[in-house]
This record gives C-alpha cells, structure tokens and sequence, in this order.
C-alpha cells in the first residue's frame, strides 16, 4: 500500500532528473508520483484524514507534467493543489518549497491567459518564498529566476523601465547564486531574454552580445527534446536579427533563419506559441528577402494553415444518402466539441487569436471556409466569425440553423457600426483586442447557457458547512473558505443533490465543459477536502462517480 512518503519521493526523484536534464525520465516519475498522490489521498479522504503534504507533492508534480509534457489541463490542476497546500502547511521548510512552485506555477498560467491578477499573485508568492528561504538554500536559485520571469512579465504589461531593471538584477543573483558546474539553463534562458528586451529597450549593443551569449549557453545545456529549447532558439534567432539590423552583420541575418527553422521544427503544431515562432521566422525570411532577394521557402501562413485540420463530414461524400431518421447519426446534435469556432479570411489574424484564445484555455477549431463553418455549427459553444467571412447564402444558412437549432453563441468581428442580419449575440470591433475578445466570449456564453433553476440561490448547509450560491461563499464552522471557481462549481453541484450520486462524467461535463482527464476531478475532489477539513463530506461512490454526504461528521 502507498504512503504519503512513497508517492513524496518519486516527486523528489522527478524533480532531480528534471534539474539533470533527463526529461524522459522525469515526466514518468512525476506521472507515477500524481498517481500516487492521488490515490493515497482517496484513501485518507475516505477515512476522513487530509494530508496537506501531499498536495504540495501533487501540485510539484503536475507542473512538472505540464512543463515536459505540454498538458494544459495539469497545469490549472497543479495551480489549485498548491494553492491549496499553501493554506494549510505550516512548516517553513515546506511552505517556502511550496510557495516557489506555487509561483513558477502562476507565472506559466499567466503566459498562458495573460490575467494581470495572476502574474500580481505569481510576483507576491515568489517574494514570499524567498523571504522564507535560509541565504544558503540552493532552491534561492530558481526562485530567483522565477521571481525576474515574473518581474519582466510585469515590464511587458506596464512598460515600467524600474521591473525591467529589477529583473536583470535578479536573475544575475540567481546565476552568481548557482554552483559552477549546475546547469542553470532556465536561468541563462530567461537573463538572455531580458537583455534582448533590454537590448531593444535601450538600443544597446552589448547587451545583445550578452544576450546571444546567455541564449547560446542555454540552447546547449537543455536537451534537444525539451520543449522550452525551442523557446531559447526562438530568442535567439531574435537576438541574431536584432544584431544584424544594428551591426549589419551578414552572418548574424543567416545564423537567424537557422535557429528560427530549428525553433519551427521543435514547437508543437498544437502550441499555443506556434503561430509567434512561425511569425519570427517569416519576419526573418522576408527581412532576408528584402536585403538580398532570397525568395522565402516558408512563410508563417504556410505553417498556419497546414496545421488547420478538419474532420470529414457527409456533405463531402457525393455518394452518402442523408437519412429521413431523426436517430440517425447525422440528424442528431453532437454535443459541441469545442469552445469556439472561427472564421477569417485573414489567416494571419486568424492564427494571433486561435493562439491567443489557446492561451486562455480554450479549444479553438478555424474554418477552412464559409462552408466549413455552417457545416461545422453544432460543433462549437460559441462561433467567431468575420462579417465579410460569408456569402448571403452561408449568412442564410447560419441565420436559418440557429433558429432551428438554437445553441451557439456567435459574435461578429465588425469594422463599423454592428448590423443585425446576423441575429448576433455580441459584436467585436477591429483591430480586435484579445483581451475583450476573451471576456466578450466568457459572457455570452453564459447568457446562452441554460438559466439556474429557481430556488437555486438559496443557502445549502450540510453539517457546520454553509454553500451560498448567490454570494459564492463557504463557511465551515462560520469561518470563510477561499475556493476556486471549479472548486465551487463542483461542491454546489453535489450539495444541489445531497446523497444522490452524480457520475464522473456528469461531474466534468457540468463543470468543465471542455473536454479533460478524468483526473482533474480527482485534483480538484482531493483540494476540495483539504480546504473544506471535512474530507468524509464528500464521499466517492467506486467506479461511479461522488456525492455529499447528508450528515457528515464535523
């Protein structure tokens, strides 16, 4: 049987393998280590003990699955856990460890959503952690590197030169605070694109030599299947041009294409950075072009649109004979598969908002055309379209399937005033702001979904526990409870049904929506618990799914 120390030293031993490089080994030990954090964390749930030590083993593992793995899914996972930990450990060993995770963890989810709230968090926890560590920790290192990450996400997004500053100072204390022999190539990678944004920032020459010398040294310390070497290729193209249009150095221009086609070929089609790295080697092949005539060979609409990939359906088969059945499979409405569709005739639009929108969590599926969009309506919650995309005709189509079929949201990407031929549920200026973009699809789709029934905001008390749904509140015991969006989402489904069992698949359709691993309810069951103190309140019924207990013990 696995003990709570077990499933703790297969995470340590992934995060040693991590810091050596052995990126194989180290995603199948942290694969194994949330495993095992997970079902010992059951069997204490079910006894009715909650140990906090092994969220923070859970939460270390699933960054360290989303870091080499690519798994998105695990990295709000892992968001949640540590959170979670670090409410309730106490030890200052162990909170400083859990609060540099905690904020390593934060930095990537802002990357990935860009919420200024998040990267707020991830700066005020890497500053906690670093104040709880001892002088001669050798974890001071990473936090330090995080901490400059975070501090230059906080230039980008305000523009003040003092982050900027602060965080060059920073990630040279991480590197002087580094052993000799250490790899410390995360640490190289982020000083080397800070002094190629200080570079651009000041004109500064020598810090871009710096800054090719920081990037090179980290290319060659990471593995070549890591995914964050792409990454420092990219950057390091980057550096090359930028010292080419300020030198003029002929070398530097065709050292550039190289590293940004390395940098292509080593990023994921399905990344949310695809479309960027893509764009820099298409701004490098054309500056090429445009200096000394070299013809592009690729181009970042060339790799934009081969990856755009779309299930065949019946109207494309001239020999399929629709059936009159309604059970018929093609007569049915499939739940939807994604979150949005898109259609642009502007590819390169198309791939800036398909990333951006990835970034933010969301599924994204881009038409191939006006057609490929009203065939593919029932297959998204919410469809972005441009309002020069379609014909009369498709506009027809789309006017006449929603109002047989009334499901997705649509909003309109307008460069006037907003017309109603469409029946629109919202409307986007261009240029389009991604941000708004964002927030604009979040409310429409919450007017679309199906209204709470009534009675649903009343207080739901289960023991010394309280749930109101109307002001997102828990106590236990008159004290509040801080829980995350899904975290509440999935008690106050279970308490709207107490003693009933809903199945797992209820459970992530209901909250999720999207579709997840399995796991992530389990995450979020085990964070619920510890944060709750009531682990028996929540009860798992085998190979069915959870439901609250009527009674529970206090």
């Amino acid at each position: 049987m696995t003990e709570p120390a077990d499933a703790a030293a297969l995470v340590d031993a992934a995060l040693r393998h991590a810091e050596t490089g052995d990126v194989g080994e180290a995603l199948r030990l942290a694969e194994e280590g949330a495993r095992h954090c997970l079902d010992v964390a059951e069997r204490l749930g079910g006894a009715g003990r909650v140990e906090p030590g092994l969220l923070a083993s859970l939460g270390i593992a699933l960054r360290l699955e989303y870091a080499y793995g690519g798994r998105l899914a695990n990295l709000e996972d892992a968001v949640e856990a540590l959170r979670a930990g670090a409410a309730v450990v106490t030890d200052r060993r162990r909170r400083a460890a859990l609060l540099s995770e905690l904020g390593g963890a934060l930095l990537m989810w802002f990357r990935l959503g860009g919420d200024p709230a998040t990267l707020t968090e991830a700066v005020d926890t890497l500053r906690g952690a670093l104040a709880e560590l001892p002088a001669d920790s050798p974890q001071r290192t990473q936090v330090l590197s995080n901490l400059a990450a975070a501090l230059s996400a906080a230039h980008e997004n305000s523009g003040a030169e003092a982050d900027l500053e602060e965080a060059l100072a920073v990630l040279r204390q991480a590197i002087d605070a580094a052993p000799a022999d250490a790899p410390n190539a995360e640490a190289l990678a982020n000083l080397g694109a800070l002094l190629l944004t200080w570079a651009s920032y000041r004109n500064d020459v020598a810090s871009t030599d710096e800054a090719i010398e920081a990037l090179t040294r980290a290319a060659a310390r990471m593995p070549a299947d890591r995914p964050q070497r792409a990454r420092v290729l990219a950057n390091l193209a980057a550096a090359h041009r930028l010292r080419h249009d300020r030198a003029g150095t002929t070398e530097d221009l065709d050292r550039a294409v190289v590293l940004a086609r390395e940098a292509l070929a080593g990023t994921a089609p399905d990344a949310p950075e695809y479309a960027t790295v893509a764009a820099g080697l298409d701004a490098v092949l054309r500056r090429r072009e445009e200096l000394f005539g070299h013809r592009p060979s690729e181009n970042a609409r060339d790799h934009t649109e081969a990856r755009v990939e779309q299930p065949p359906t019946a109207i494309d088969d001239p020999d399929h004979e629709p059936s009159t059945d309604p059970a018929a499979p093609e007569n049915r409405t499939p739940a939807p598969a994604v979150d949005v569709l898109l259609g642009t005739a502007d590819a390169t639009l198309a791939a800036a908002l398909a990333a951006g929108l990835a970034r933010g969590g969301l599924t994204v599926q881009v038409a191939k055309s006006g057609a490929d969009l009203c065939a593919s309506l029932d297959s998204a919650r919410t469809v972005v379209v441009d309002h020069t995309y379609l014909t009369p005709g498709e506009e027809a189509t789309v006017r006449e399937r929603r109002d047989a079929h009334p499901g997705a949201a649509l909003i309109i990407l307008t460069s006037g005033l907003p017309d109603d031929r469409f029946g629109a549920d919202d409307y986007v200026a261009k240029p389009v702001d991604l941000g708004e973009l964002r927030a604009r699809i979040r409310a429409v789709s919450r007017r679309s979904a199906p209204e709470a029934a009534a009675g649903n905001d009343r207080v739901l008390r289960f023991g010394d526990v309280e749930l109101d749904p109307g002001r997102h509140e828990v106590r236990v015991g008159g004290r509040p409870v801080p829980l995350s969006r899904k975290e509440f989402a999935l008690l106050a489904l279970l308490a709207r049904r107490p003693g009933g069992v809903l199945t797992r698949e209820q459970l992530l359709a209901e909250v999720w929506g999207a579709p997840v691993g399995a796991r992530s309810l389990d995450v979020h069951v085990a964070t619920l618990r510890t944060k709750l103190g009531r682990p028996q309140l929540i009860q798992t019924v085998r190979g069915v799914g959870y439901r609250l207990a009527t009674d529970p013990p206090a």
